[in-house]
C-alpha cells in the first residue's frame, strides 16, 4: 500500500513538472526529456501499476494532455526497453495530434478513439 502511494506522489510531482515544462518551455523540452529518460524513481517496478498512477493523477491536473501522459509514463518506466512514445498527426475531419505510448506495437496508454487515422511523425524508444 506505501508503495502505491509513493507511486502516485512521484506520478503527481512529474504530471505537475510535465505540465508545467510544456507551458513554460514548449514540446521541444518535453521530448528532450523523453529521450534521456534515465531518471530514478521508487516504485516504478510495474508497468500496469505506472499505467494506472498516471491515469488517476491525470484525472486531477487541469490541461493534462496525451502528450504529457505518454512523456510520463516514458521517463518513469525506463527499464521497459520494448516501449516507444509515438506522436503522430491526423488529418481526417480537421487537423489534430496524439501522443501515445506502445508496448510490442500495442497501444498501452492513451489509445485514441480513431487511432489507425494518425500517421506517426515521431518516435522516441
Amino acid at each position: 500500500m506505501l508503495k502505491k502511494a509513493f507511486l502516485l506522489i512521484e506520478s503527481l510531482v512529474l504530471i505537475i513538472f510535465l505540465r508545467l515544462s510544456l507551458s513554460f518551455r514548449g514540446i521541444n523540452r518535453i521530448i528532450k526529456i523523453s529521450k534521456s529518460s534515465n531518471t530514478f524513481f521508487i516504485c516504478n517496478k510495474s508497468l500496469s501499476r505506472n499505467v494506472k498512477a498516471i491515469e488517476i493523477i491525470s484525472l486531477i491536473i487541469p490541461g493534462c494532455t496525451c502528450l504529457i501522459k505518454a512523456a510520463a509514463l516514458k521517463i518513469i518506466s525506463p527499464d521497459y526497453l520494448k516501449m516507444v512514445m509515438i506522436i503522430g498527426i491526423s488529418n481526417y475531419d480537421h487537423f489534430q495530434s496524439h501522443a501515445w505510448i506502445e508496448v510490442d506495437n500495442k497501444v498501452i496508454l492513451a489509445a485514441a478513439e480513431n487511432q489507425d487515422l494518425y500517421k506517426p511523425i515521431l518516435t522516441i524508444y
